[in-house]
């Protein structure tokens, strides 16, 4: 026994002696500076890029031999920029290998590195070298090849706080992505599969926040021929987890790639909540009149394929409840004679936005409730109400709404949208088709007639972003639509009926809807046929007045709703919504005059002129004939949230003045016929058709006469000679 633990203690100390031996000579032996040129050259004379490793190089023993180089840069020395670089770089080497003076690189990690994937203009990557397309050419070869002092067989890659810049000029798109933490084992660029693991945070230009991506997939790398293939792969963008392959082909050559992806359903406003909503906000930003009580389920299906020359999405099948979409379409890049042309197709059956929006068609603008009370029984103004705060207005941020001023990108695009039908807000629309053009900077779309309350709407918008604030003009035609189904802003369901036909008109420029409306010039027309109408406001203006008639009137006798034989006017805006022309007559009564509307406030501010006209027209309204074609001056002036019976109020001072001509025989100024002679010139071609059929009375009869109070309202608007 004591022989055996003698000869065991022996060979424990002959391999002692011979482990120290082996460190010792090492240190003396190898020189770690050695391997500095000899990776240097190696690299480019494999690849032809340039490796620097700017710092120190060391030789590691634990946990298990390798390489730690600082400061590792790479470039191409035919092009300025860097292609990538990383604080410190550790390979782990074959040792048996490292004793007989040659490297065998076995595992990869780094640190902070950074990569510049980058192509310019005319399509050249910054990576590719003369070397590279060479070695492609002759096909695939081994990366161990015999005698060579370097080779490579990683079995395991791992990269930490890793950044890329991925930038293409050539097809205009730019995205970074940052803390690129990436893990596999097996690795190797031999065409055999191997697991990777990634999580990084993806920046793109249209985002305000990185995104947070994990990606999961098995790789399949073929260095030689140029082709990656990911099988497998599972991508979460939270809460949204998508699956399918990718592939690339020749990427050292005519490289092309397809993709297959599906995913899960998912919550799509929860995506939305977590892509575009930054940690220091204090809430999530609301989508003008788009509810999100409620969950968004989704979920996409997708088929892709591109080559240089383009990509093309083959198929598209997107579902959002019981919705569904179909898309196909392609992008061709541009060329030297050709810019970038895009088309799409969308199409779906039966959509129903009801359940995705916070107002229905239900839901009037106008409330008839009391105004907020102070604690003394007063009114609170406008703003003042501490529960406006907490509960704002969806409504409002529709005059922040951005009008596209990136059409300029030299990009062309050509696409349709077909619906068989659509549900929005208690409405429901027949066969809806919206085309789109986009070329030069200049945006085109035609809605074609679609059938809707028993009518048909249409019109085409233009956006033309070429000046520094977009111009945008806007015409929309109706032709036949139920008003009693119909929701108009200020106005109670039930006030009117009848058949609306309308042709609209407008021309502006700016950066946001509100900006546009600030501008906007043009005009609208309308007429009803077989109509009625609820004046209550128009009684309650006129009650006011026979308050102050020395004879007094019955005006109470007069009916709420009156059919009417002639129900038509317009509205001509000159450079914005607060200079305003109104013309509305309703067979002998006609409503004149000038103002302007507030968005912002919510709020309109109206001076009129309401006449009840005598013979030949129908009279509808029943009143002494004496009053006949008396224009009484009446304001208009509230918020938008106001009671209906606030709108209007006479001006009571002018009131008392007409009584007075009228008893004293001295008003000689009547307003025989209100007819416009023209409109102001920028605007003479608008409404051309509709204007001449509204009014038929020839120009040559309307005369005015005005006293001169009633004079003064009128150019307090700047009507146009005739009103």
């Amino acid at each position: 026994m004591s022989t055996l633990l003698r000869i065991l203690l022996l060979c424990l100390g002959v391999v002692v002696v011979m482990i120290a031996i082996i460190a010792v000579a090492l240190f003396v032996i190898i020189d770690p500076d050695d391997y500095r040129n000899r990776l240097e050259q190696a690299f480019n004379e494999s690849t032809g890029l340039d490796l620097e490793i700017a710092g120190g190089i060391a030789v590691t023993w634990r946990p298990y031999v390798g390489l730690t180089l600082d400061d590792v840069r790479l470039r191409n020395p035919n092009r300025p920029q860097e292609l990538a670089s990383s604080s410190s770089v550790r390979l782990r080497v074959d040792s048996r290998e490292l004793l007989s003076g040659r490297l065998l690189l076995e595992e990869l990690s780094a640190d902070d590195l950074h990569l510049n994937l980058y192509v310019d203009a005319e399509g050249n990557p910054l990576w590719m070298t003369d070397r590279l397309r060479r070695r492609q050419a002759r096909g695939p070869a081994s990366n161990t090849e015999d005698g060579a002092s370097i080779t490579t067989n990683f079995s395991s890659v791992s990269i930490d706080n890793a950044s890329i810049d991925i930038q293409n000029l050539e097809q205009g798109y730019y995205y970074t992505v940052h803390e690129l933490n990436l893990d596999s084992q097996a690795s190797n660029l031999g065409g055999r599969s191997f697991p990777v693991q990634a999580r990084f945070q993806l920046e793109t230009p249209t985002a305000p926040v990185p995104w947070p991506v994990t990606l999961s997939s098995d790789v399949n790398i073929d260095l030689d021929s140029g082709n990656l293939r990911f099988s497998a792969a599972q991508l979460v963008l939270s809460p949204a987890r998508l699956e399918g392959e990718l592939s690339l082909q020749n990427l050292y050559g005519d490289s092309s790639w397809q993709v297959q992806l599906s995913s899960s359903e998912f919550p799509l406003n929860d995506l939305i909540e977590n892509l575009f909503t930054s940690p220091e906000a204090r809430q999530t930003p609301q989508l003008p009149r788009v509810s999100q009580d409620r969950a968004w389920q989704a979920r996409i299906d997708a088929s892709l394929s591109g080559d240089q020359a383009g990509t093309e999405l083959s198929e598209l099948v997107a579902t959002l409840g019981d919705l569904r979409l179909e898309m196909t379409g392609d992008v061709r890049f541009a060329n030297g004679l050709l810019p970038t042309n895009a088309r799409f197709n969308v199409a779906t059956g039966g959509l129903d936005l009801s359940p995705y929006l916070a107002f229905s068609a239900g839901d009037s603008p106008v409330e008839s409730v009391a105004p907020a009370l102070d604690p003394q029984g007063g009114a609170l103004p406008p703003g003042s109400n501490p529960n406006d705060a907490a509960d704002p207005d969806p409504r409002r941020s529709l005059l922040d709404l951005q009008i596209p001023a990136t059409l300029r990108s030299g990009m062309n695009v050509q696409g349709s949208v077909s619906l068989d039908s659509l549900f929005l807000g208690g409405i429901q629309f027949g066969s809806v088709n919206l085309y789109a053009n986009l070329e030069s900077g200049v945006l085109d779309l035609e809605l074609q007639p679609t059938a809707v309350l028993d009518g048909t709407v249409e019109g085409t918008l233009r956006i033309n972003s070429i000046p520094a604030r977009s111009e945008v003009a806007l015409d929309l035609y109706a032709t036949s639509l139920s008003m009693a189904e119909l929701p108009l802003p200020l106005v109670l369901p039930g006030t009117f009926s009848g058949r609306l036909s309308q042709e609209s008109h407008y021309l502006g420029s700016g950066t946001t809807l509100g900006e546009w409306l600030q501008g906007v010039s043009g005009a609208t027309s309308f007429a009803v046929n077989d109509g009625t109408v609820d004046i209550g406001v128009i009684k309650q203006v006129f009650t006011s007045i026979a308050v102050l008639s020395p004879r007094g009137e019955t005006i109470q006798t007069w009916p709420d709703v009156v059919r009417t034989n002639q129900f038509s006017g317009f509205a001509i805006l000159e450079n914005g919504l607060d200079n305003q022309q109104i013309k509305v007559r309703l067979d002998n009564f006609d409503i004149t005059g000038s103002g302007a509307v507030d968005p912002a406030a919510r709020r309109f501010d109206y001076d009129l002129l309401f006449t009840v006209l005598g013979e030949p027209f129908a009279q509808i309204i029943p009143i002494d004939q004496r009053y006949h074609n008396v224009s009484w001056p009446v304001e208009c002036a509230a918020g938008f949230d106001e009671p209906v019976n606030r709108f209007c109020r006479p001006d009571l001072v002018q009131v008392r003045s007409l009584f007075s001509q009228l008893d004293n025989n001295t008003l000689t100024t009547r307003l025989d016929v209100v007819m416009p002679e023209q409109a102001p010139e920028a605007l003479q071609n608008f409404n051309r058709g509709l204007l001449q059929n509204l009014l038929p009375m020839p120009a040559q009869e309307a005369e005015q006469q005005l006293s001169p109070d009633q004079s003064t309202l009128l150019q307090r608007g700047n009507l146009p000679p005739g009103f």
